[in-house]
């Protein structure tokens, strides 16, 4: 991809970045993603009943940062987008102010964050004894 001496990804129109903003803007929307993600969470949140932090814990995270980039990465190409080229879309100075980009660079921020991933998972542990302990 050619880029412009301001290092700029000159090559991608502004409907083509748009597109691919877009597009992984509605895939982490989606209900296909967010059941994979929701699977996911609730078939290992049981290991997160605490406060503390365990090896075994970020291993867990470290499949979870996995299984969103590979699903993130299908998506890119199927868009016809590569990683690299996305990330430098989403740098690109006249994005930085748009609210979709925004809210794309704070989801793919969560996803790759182990302490907001831990505390979503307690947090769901403790949802799903609740409603284990209701109905009983």
């Amino acid at each position: 991809m050619a880029e412009s001496p301001s290092g700029r990804t000159a090559s991608l129109s502004p409907e083509t970045q748009d597109l691919f903003i877009s597009g992984i803007h509605q895939y982490i929307s989606s209900p296909t993603f967010l059941s994979v993600v929701s699977s996911f969470v609730d078939s290992h949140c049981c290991m997160f009943d605490d406060d503390d932090y365990t090896p075994g814990q970020h291993a867990i995270f470290l499949e979870f940062v996995s299984l969103c980039d590979k699903l993130l990465d299908d998506t890119l190409t199927n868009l016809g987008c590569d990683a690299e080229t996305f990330v430098k879309v989403l740098g690109e100075p006249e994005m930085q102010t748009s609210p979709r980009v925004i809210s794309v660079i704070d989801s793919l921020k969560s996803m790759d964050d182990f302490i907001i991933f831990h505390d979503n998972m307690v947090a769901r542990n403790r949802e799903l004894e609740r409603q284990e302990e209701v109905s009983f």
